[in-house]
């Protein structure tokens, strides 16, 4: 089975907040070549931006408003061949049935497949607080003034100095909260062969001695990145494409 995993689209409604980067006719070319290339298409969380809506805890009116500005896209992202997940941006889809983590098993690989927020930090230790924070940078983006934009470029280079860095693909001790739990949770699941997450924003391939953790980057801010993965040949890795040349060819 080949199977390509995609994170933390952040759909939202077209305003500034919107993070997603991509018009929809350039990424439906993007989807054309994943779904011919792969039997399944993991969603891994944060489709949808609905925690950094307009009005504060409204989830399920963002999560209608976006499906509304991206009507073609959402319906695509909904159906076969695609399989999604919660993150921590979307938990309305709960409401509608969609799980938490997945697994999948075939030609003797097994993986598990969650967004990776369990393992954040500040949403363990304060989740009110940490998603009014969340709703906040929203709020931030949508301004344009001097104090917004240098608040938010702060928060940026916070998270990924002490919360998003990750060893690069070797081994070595993991150096961040979500390669930590993912590689205690491969320690305690011998029947894994990985774990794979989203959630950082930052791809990443670790190997421990009880499996591989990678994570799927973020489609977000006009990137092209995901984890590709062939049972068939027990191999997996992270791709990255240029957003700029989507063609018939694969890069």
């Amino acid at each position: 089975m080949r199977i390509a995993v995609i994170s933390d689209l952040h759909l939202g409604v077209r305003d500034r907040a919107d993070r997603f980067g991509h018009t929809p006719e350039r990424f439906a070319r993007f989807l054309d070549r994943l779904e011919a290339d792969h039997d399944r298409i993991i969603v891994g969380g944060d489709l949808y931006e609905t925690w950094q809506g307009a009005r504060f805890g409204r989830t399920r009116e963002a999560l209608a408003a976006i499906r509304r500005a991206y009507p073609r896209l959402t319906a695509r992202l909904e159906a076969p061949p695609y399989l999604r997940i919660i993150g921590n941006h979307d938990p309305s889809l709960a409401l509608e049935g969609v799980p938490r983590e997945l697994e999948l098993s075939a030609d003797g690989v097994t993986a598990l497949f969650t967004h990776g927020h369990r393992w954040d930090p500040p949403l363990k230790a304060a989740t009110p607080i940490a998603y009014t924070f969340s709703w906040g940078t929203g709020w931030l983006a949508r301004g344009d003034d001097p104090f917004r934009t240098r608040v938010f470029r702060w928060r940026h280079r916070f998270e990924r100095r002490f919360l998003y860095n990750v060893t690069p693909s070797t081994s070595g001790a993991p150096t961040c909260p979500y390669q930590r739990g993912a590689t205690a949770l491969l320690a305690l699941r011998p029947d894994l062969d990985l774990v794979v997450c989203g959630h950082t924003h930052v791809p990443a391939h670790c190997r421990t001695p009880h499996g591989d953790y990678l994570n799927s980057g973020a489609i977000a801010g006009g990137s092209l990145v995901w984890v590709q993965i062939d049972t068939r040949t027990r191999s997996w890795r992270v791709v990255t494409w240029d957003p700029s040349h989507i063609t018939s060819e694969a890069p």
